[in-house]
């Protein structure tokens, strides 16, 4: 057969199905190529995601004062006084938000809330199946059973009690999305406000009109010898011995993306409050937060108003304490650089031609032997060049991708670590960030890792033609020399 006929390989026409099959045949190179090169330009796409990640830190408000709340007040009159200072304080410009939080776990009250199936099925880390526990009190029993059988099927007790009034629940809309009548539980019995979320993660799932079960352990205890790792196996060893006393509580209303720690949100009225703790919602403390974005000089000016502010409250008791919060802040965005953040980035970017090009360069340069072989065998430099065309159309094809995959699961790892896990360590508190992808730089690197894997199997070729013309020069130089020693 002819030398072209040769080159039909499997059926197939050469150089195209030469080279898919070549592809094939390196795949272990060509994977760990891809993979490696366009790790680096994910890290490129991080980089811009970051710098959205400090636009949200420095969008927030900054606590930079606390007001201490005279411990010889009544509940009643804490409350009016400090609803009376946070309305004065909240007309002073450059102060974003006040409030006061009276909240307490349920654990610390041996509370627990049971939950019918829909409501707890993202949440089973935080949760105990009551369909597998068997109370054994004597008064118990018979109405626990009734409850799971109406499809009360988990237990937690993974929440905190909050106090409201009608001025909280007004900073409540004001600061989060609030589904559903949040005032109801101002005015109606048995209703409570729940939120969604553990560690910043929303894992239940409460909706506005559901019913859920407030409980309060009245008879048993564990014994004292024995250690519990932790509080859903505290939860399951009471349900097993303990008396019981249920409340059906219906969900008012639901707060969604709320930043939480190791307890979601359960927002109840006073009298409910001192109800389930037999504590008074007592204010110990105002919490005023100043917008972020102010200068020093703002930030002075602002001082000196609070503290006019303060001088009626001052002789009765009452204290504001800087926190210096704000200074912090300042001096932790000098630290997050956008401008550092995006140079990082892009040298981040450079390192993924560098190795394109190296690895490749040496990858074709191994392969020069089997060229000269297809040479012999009558392959044209054209046949050549398309060999060179079709590994970099190939590898610039799943470049593009695999970066557009890495990148979107790269931004989202970044977004799990700074909102789920330094949350639950303890390094990021009352922050909560939004997921979302940088398109533009996502379609740049998508566009980069293609042109990097085109251009790294082309370029070799140039080098290779150089190369084959500067020994075809080199032939016809030696050979036109001995001709003339030849001919003398």
């Amino acid at each position: 057969s002819s030398p072209r006929r040769s080159f039909r390989i499997f059926g197939k026409n050469f150089p195209k199905h030469y080279e898919l099959f070549g592809v094939f045949r390196f795949r272990t190179h060509h994977i760990k190529l891809v993979l490696t090169a366009t790790l680096f330009v994910a890290c490129f796409v991080c980089g811009f995601y970051l710098c959205r990640m400090y636009g949200e830190i420095r969008s927030g408000a900054v606590k930079e004062y606390v007001v201490s709340v005279p411990g010889y007040l009544d509940a009643e009159d804490a409350v009016s006084d400090s609803e009376a200072f946070i309305s004065e304080l909240k007309e002073i410009p450059g102060v974003s938000h006040a409030y006061w939080e009276v909240k307490s776990p349920a654990t610390a009250h041996r509370n627990f809330m049971m939950l019918q199936a829909e409501n707890g099925r993202g949440a089973v880390e935080y949760t105990v199946n009551t369909q597998t526990i068997v109370n054994t009190e004597e008064y118990t029993k018979a109405k626990y059973e009734q409850y799971v059988e109406e499809g009360f099927v988990s237990a937690t007790n993974s929440f905190a009690y909050t106090a409201l009034n009608a001025q909280m629940i007004d900073y409540l809309c004001e600061a989060y999305t609030v589904e559903g009548d949040p005032y109801a539980i101002l005015e109606k019995k048995n209703h409570i406000i729940l939120g969604e979320s553990l560690y910043n993660a929303s894992v239940f799932r409460f909706s506005p009109g559901d019913q859920i079960l407030l409980c309060e352990i009245v008879s048993g205890t564990l014994p004292d010898h024995l250690i519990y790792p932790d509080d859903q196996v505290i939860l399951t060893e009471q349900l097993k011995i303990s008396g019981i006393r249920f409340h059906v509580y219906t969900v008012a209303a639901v707060v969604r993306g709320d930043p939480a720690e190791n307890h979601f949100f359960a927002g109840v009225s006073a009298s409910d409050f001192k109800r389930f703790t037999g504590e008074e919602a007592k204010p110990s403390e105002i919490s005023l937060y100043v917008e972020n974005g102010l200068s020093f000089e703002e930030l002075d000016a602002l001082d000196a108003k609070v503290s006019d502010a303060m001088e009626l409250y001052t002789d009765v008791g009452y204290a504001v304490v800087p926190t210096g919060e704000y200074l912090s802040v300042k001096l932790r965005e000098d630290k997050q650089s956008t401008a550092r953040t995006v140079i990082w980035s892009c040298l981040i970017l450079t390192l993924s031609p560098l190795l394109w090009f190296f690895s490749q360069t040496l990858f074709f340069g191994k392969r020069e032997k089997e060229f000269r072989i297809l040479r012999a065998f009558g392959a044209f430099e054209e046949d050549i060049r398309g060999i060179h065309v079709w590994s970099g159309i190939l590898l610039g094809g799943a470049a593009a991708v695999i970066t557009l995959l890495e990148g979107i699961l790269c931004n989202y790892l970044l977004y799990a670590f700074c909102n789920y896990f330094l949350t639950r360590i303890g390094v990021l508190m009352d922050v909560r960030y939004s997921f979302s992808i940088p398109v533009l730089a996502l379609i740049l690197a998508i566009l980069a890792s293609a042109t990097f894997g085109f251009l790294s199997s082309y370029v070799p070729f140039l080098s290779y033609r150089k190369a084959a013309a500067a020994a075809v020069v080199k032939a016809d130089a030696a050979d036109s020399s001995e001709q003339k020693r030849s001919e003398n």
